[in-house]
């Protein structure tokens, strides 16, 4: 029997599988664990992208809305420049002068002798008395008019200024949202025992809620420890310009000067309304009080023409009326974009065989939100698209 199994062992084939199958075995553990590991990396990686691109279009179409309602402000703007420079105040201006020279010519059609004293007449002294009161009329209606321009403009500031804030916060909110961070976490709300705790509190799904959902999303970061004592971090950073430079296009000549204007009309014909009495004849006073009163509303109504476009100074805005905003930071390319940069680090898992590390992921995302919109001419296009992400 020795002798047998000493002629025949080097034949003995009974286990040689063995090996092949450990080493394929192996193989596929490592294959399987490299494709679990490159499957997370790309969910990862596609979480990244999802919210770099879910945060700029949010955000770029808030702050399209936004000014999109700019443009429909500053049509108001137009229109009530349009109302009161081509139909209010040449109405007044011309019941004016049409009471100035009523006025004169009834003083001119009065005899002159001794038993009928010239301009001795109710009705010149009448028209240039509504003449004066015309003139007052128009001096508080320009007034009113700058104050209501002024406070339009600095409406659409405030709504401007406003709506960026919120913008911001739109898209701080979509950007985590779509983060992935939700898949990442424990259904529910944390325990109340720190016994049951599994990680900290942020681990669980109702925490990112109420965060997300709560007071302004404005801080970059999102960190939780998860129930193996792993750290994670999902960063996002969102930037869009100010839109706090305004070109503003004001009238030719300052509400001073024009008041000023109106001041010596409204004196003119209370001088008219005097020379109604005098004696000799003062038919010539008369026309020439109407002559001045007429080239004064002429030149308030040259003034109130569109001439000047200034950036929102503090100096034009309290001078001149403003007339309408023609661009909101002009000459700048980048004052209509909605950037959003986000990141993930996840801190490495042991699985015994070897540590399986998630490498720094990062994308962006950048949105123009102009489109074919413009503030003047009045377009409300605006429109958001992405324009280039990574």
């Amino acid at each position: 029997m020795f002798i047998y199994f000493q002629q025949n062992k080097l034949r003995y084939e009974k286990g040689q599988l063995t090996p092949i199958f450990i080493v394929v075995i192996v193989i596929l553990i490592i294959m399987a664990m490299l494709t679990v590991n490159l499957g997370k990396l790309g969910l990862i990686k596609t979480d990244t992208s999802n919210a770099a691109d879910a945060g700029a279009l949010a955000g770029g179409a808030y702050m399209a809305n936004v000014f999109n309602a700019q443009a429909a402000a500053n049509q108001v703007l137009i229109n009530n420049h349009k109302l009161f420079a081509d139909y209010e105040m040449p109405f007044l201006a011309f019941l004016i002068i049409m009471a100035a020279y009523s006025a004169a010519f009834s003083c001119a059609a009065q005899p002159c002798s001794s038993h009928h004293p010239c301009c001795g007449s109710a009705k010149c002294k009448s028209d240039f008395g509504a003449a004066s009161s015309g003139i007052t009329s128009a001096m508080l209606a320009l007034a009113w008019f700058h104050f209501a321009q002024y406070e339009t403009y600095k409406n659409m500031r405030k709504d401007a200024e406003r709506g960026r804030d919120q913008a911001i916060e739109l898209a701080y909110r979509y950007a985590f949202i779509n983060s992935g961070i939700g898949n990442k976490l424990i259904s529910g709300e944390p325990p109340s025992s720190a016994e049951e705790m599994r990680g900290d509190e942020n681990n669980y799904a109702e925490t990112f809620n109420d965060w997300v959902k709560g007071g302004k999303v404005t801080g970059g970061d999102y960190i939780w420890i998860d129930g193996q004592g792993r750290k994670h971090q999902v960063h996002v950073g969102v930037s869009t310009q100010g839109v706090g430079r305004y070109s503003l296009q004001y009238t030719l000549l300052p509400t001073i000067p024009l008041e000023l204007l109106l001041r010596q009309a409204s004196l003119a014909a209370k001088k008219g309304s005097g020379a109604c009495h005098g004696c000799p004849c003062t038919a010539g006073v008369t026309f020439a009080m109407a002559g001045r009163i007429l080239g004064y509303m002429l030149a308030v109504l040259g003034g109130l023409r569109p001439y000047w476009v200034e950036d929102n100074t503090d100096f034009y805005k309290l001078t001149f009326p403003i007339c309408w905003v023609v661009d909101i930071n002009p000459g700048e390319r980048f004052s209509k974009r909605v950037r959003v940069m986000t990141w993930q680090e996840h801190k490495e898992q042991d699985y015994g065989l070897w540590n399986m590390r998630y490498p720094h992921t990062e994308s962006w995302s950048e949105v123009n939100f102009e489109a074919e919109g413009t503030i003047y001419p009045v377009d409300a296009s605006f429109d958001p698209d992405i324009i280039d992400t990574d």
